[in-house]
This record gives structure tokens, C-alpha cells and sequence, in this order.
């Protein structure tokens, strides 16, 4: 009997691991202003706040269909936003655009020279929509 429920608890653990391909951080609930609990990969932001150019827009797709989103894990896979001609993902600046701001305005980063860095993380239409009125 103890090792029929050892058996389904190590069974468990493989089997959510190899579904959803990640850590078990990934159980907690992701904050809106820092790299959510499913961010895996992420692609080097331009210093000035752009948003993605195109060829960082595509890479962010790939992501985002490999990985999911980094906040909620969606993959999206059965959204038909992408026959219309809509990306289901969006390059989510980590940390925040208003977030960098703030944290570059300090008084001791300017005479430094010191700037956030920011990278892109899938972030699936949902979400980036919630982290839009949130910010």
C-alpha cells in the first residue's frame, strides 16, 4: 500500500513536469510587474523602451508557442487568433517600462550611469490586457 502511493506521487511529479515543462515555482501566482512564474526565455530589450521590432516580434511568437506565456503558462493552443492574422503573443518589457523609469530616476543611478535592463517575455493577449490596466 505505501509504495502504490509513492508510486503516484513520483508519477505525478513526472507527469506535471512533462506537461507543462517547467519548475514547480511555476505552481505559484505570477506578479504583473516581475518575470512570471513560467518565464523561461527571454529576448534583450532595446535601452530606450522601444517596443519589439519585427524580427523580435516573430522570435517572441516561437517562444510563446514552445514555452507559453510567462504569466499564466497558456500556450494558446486553441486560439484561432493567428488565422486572423493576430499574434497571440506580445513582447512583455520585464521589468515594466513605468517600473524602469522609476527605478532609473534614482538620484545615485543618474551620475552613474546606470540603467535597467530590460528583456521581452511572451505574454499572451489576456494577460498583457490585466498588466495594461494594472500599470
Amino acid at each position: 500500500y505505501k509504495t502504490n502511493n509513492i508510486f503516484r506521487c513520483i508519477l505525478g511529479l513526472l507527469t506535471y513536469k512533462t506537461i507543462f515543462r517547467s519548475n514547480f515555482s511555476s505552481l505559484s501566482p505570477s506578479s504583473y510587474t516581475a518575470r512570471g512564474s513560467f518565464a523561461r526565455i527571454g529576448i534583450p530589450a532595446p535601452p530606450n523602451f522601444n517596443y519589439a521590432t519585427r524580427s523580435q516580434r516573430v522570435k517572441i511568437e516561437r517562444i510563446g508557442r514552445m514555452w507559453g506565456c510567462h504569466t499564466c503558462g497558456s500556450r494558446m493552443i486553441f486560439s484561432n487568433m493567428k488565422k486572423q492574422g493576430i499574434p497571440k503573443f506580445h513582447g512583455d518589457h520585464i521589468p515594466p517600462v513605468s517600473v524602469a523609469k522609476q527605478i532609473n530616476a534614482r538620484w545615485y543611478r543618474k551620475p552613474l550611469g546606470w540603467k535597467v535592463s530590460q528583456k521581452f517575455y511572451a505574454q499572451c493577449r489576456d494577460c498583457s490586457n490585466k498588466q495594461g490596466g494594472l500599470l
